[in-house]
């Protein structure tokens, strides 16, 4: 009942108090996530796999609640916390990830997270707005995932990743600047 209100009081108050809207709507969300893990763990359910299916349940929530209320720090929120489930189950799943592995799971979800922000540009901005950046997100996430184990990986080859992973984003973006700040803005 305290979710419903907050997301049907959030959502009203969308236009005339933007930011009372937000904080309400993300005291849900918050609320949505913490109190279900919390009556997970009460109830004995605490592997997980349970959380994080839980948690992917609670980000499409929270894309939906963005798209509904068009806010985009919650349909990226939503989105986010998707592509962290995904790192969870690649790092799960698979037994052993080489760079090669790790940047093959990752940047073609980049690449096509920025195709569609692209293609969506045109008819909503917000949606355009999120899939970049959620595409510049994505981009890193194997640098990211090296960082948590440097050891494994090797932190010269990491640093040396990263590095290249910059200076080409930097590259593209000088390229086509006209198209992305047109996008963006």
């Amino acid at each position: 009942m305290f979710l419903a209100c907050c997301y049907g009081y959030g959502g009203y108050k969308r236009e005339k108090d933007p930011m009372g809207s937000q904080i309400l709507i993300g005291m849900a969300s918050l609320f949505l996530l913490f109190i279900g893990v919390y009556l997970m763990k009460l109830h004995g359910m605490q592997s997980s796999v349970f959380v994080v299916t839980y948690v992917f349940l609670c980000s499409l929530v929270w894309i939906v609640t963005g798209l509904l209320a068009r806010h985009v720090p919650f349909h990226l929120g939503g989105w986010v916390s998707l592509v962290f489930c995904y790192g969870w189950l690649l790092h799960y799943q698979l037994d052993s990830i080489s760079w090669v592995t790790l940047e093959l799971s990752w940047v073609p979800l980049s690449i096509l997270f920025c195709w569609m922000g692209w293609m969506v540009h045109e008819k909503s901005r917000h949606m355009g707005l999120v899939f970049f950046l959620l595409s510049l997100i994505v981009w890193y996430m194997p640098e990211l995932y090296g960082m948590l184990y440097a050891e494994q990986y090797g932190e010269i080859t990491l640093q040396w990743m990263l590095l290249v992973k910059i200076v080409t984003e930097a590259s593209l973006l000088f390229v086509w600047r006209k198209k992305w700040t047109e996008w963006v803005v």
